[in-house]
């Protein structure tokens, strides 16, 4: 009965569909290293099969909404029925990812997409990452005895599991991350002039590429710009006016920080060249500017269910410019 149940809210999971009393309840199963285990290897295959084969995943979709509007005391029958005929899949699934993981060696790394907005994985050692949309996770199938260590392309928020004795690093392309146990997010997309680092909790020492190294306090943000010799904090402000680092007390760093877990955008005196780039990836568009000075343009704005032209049109208010659509391409110009 347990197996059923943990496989029903696995399947409300990947269908963000999970209630906050089955998020908790989803929580509990995932503190058992084999519940864990087999969730590791259902999200995998379906994270795969997503990618690869539409057909499966349109009957995946299908059968999550079926399940959504029926309630186990109104449709006792029809529900069950459907429950156990989910269960079935969902074991098959489990079967499948049990003999991958025989056919995968323990230390191989592995690469997870989110390719459907925002995607969780949980790790090996019970660390929960929440990867933004078309960001990039590698991490190993099993972490070693005495490093965990793994790498990050694009934006994600760490949970990180507490073990004094086994470091948690987090690498990207200009910053390495070291943490013994803490939650904070990381923004390191390739197209962008600085990588960051925001502590929400914790404790988090930070190496840039050129051997320097500060250590985070929560509410504390780092930053580090894409090329060597220009290492800074929010603590060290004065020394990035370039940069325009502001300190931010701890309410606003987790409504500008981490805003992007709920759907919402906030923008916090930031270029229009900067704030193009974060709508191109959340709404898989391609932003062009025909007039060049267009792109220094500076906004603060927050957006929670605003579509793109109600973003666009929003933006007009505070400048000046135009913008035409065409298929998936924007162009903006004077």
């Amino acid at each position: 009965m347990q197996q059923e149940r943990f496989e029903y809210l696995v399947s409300k999971e990947l269908g963000d569909r999970l209630t906050t009393s089955e998020q908790d309840e989803l929580r509990t199963f995932l503190g058992d290293a084999e519940w864990r285990m087999q969730y590791n290897l259902l999200q995998q295959y379906w994270s795969e099969k997503h990618s690869q084969n539409t057909r499966d995943r349109e009957l995946f979709q299908q059968i999550l909404e079926k399940m959504q509007p029926l309630e186990l005391d109104n449709h006792p029958t029809h529900f069950r029925r459907l429950y156990y005929w989910f269960g079935g899949v969902a074991s098959i699934l489990v079967c499948v990812g049990l003999w991958l993981l025989l056919k995968i060696n323990s230390s191989e790394q592995r690469q997870f997409i989110a390719d459907q907005k925002q995607q969780k994985v949980i790790l090996d050692d019970g660390t929960e990452v929440i990867l933004n949309y078309k960001s990039t996770l590698l991490y190993p199938n099993k972490f070693s005895d005495n490093l965990r260590e793994v790498t990050v392309v694009g934006e994600a928020f760490f949970r990180v599991a507490k073990e004094a004795d086994r470091p948690f690093i987090v690498k990207t392309k200009h910053a390495q991350l070291k943490v013994l146990g803490t939650s904070f997010n990381v923004r390191a997309y390739p197209d962008e002039p600085t990588t960051e680092a925001s502590l929400i909790e914790g404790a988090l020492e930070v190496h840039d590429e050129e051997g320097e190294t500060m250590i985070l306090r929560p509410s504390e943000k780092a930053v580090i710009t894409n090329q060597p010799k220009n290492f800074t904090s929010k603590s060290k402000r004065k020394t990035a006016k370039k940069l325009k680092i502001q300190f931010l007390r701890p309410t606003d760093l987790h409504a500008v920080e981490t805003t992007w877990l709920e759907n919402k955008l906030v923008f916090k005196d930031v270029t229009f060249d900067e704030l193009a780039k974060t709508l191109a990836r959340k709404y898989d568009v391609r932003v062009d500017f025909k007039d060049i000075g267009l792109t220094k343009l500076r906004f603060s704005a927050r957006f929670e269910d605003e579509n793109l032209d109600q973003i666009l049109q929003a933006l007009q208010l505070a400048a000046s410019f135009q913008y035409e659509k065409q298929n998936n391409k924007i162009m903006i110009y004077k």
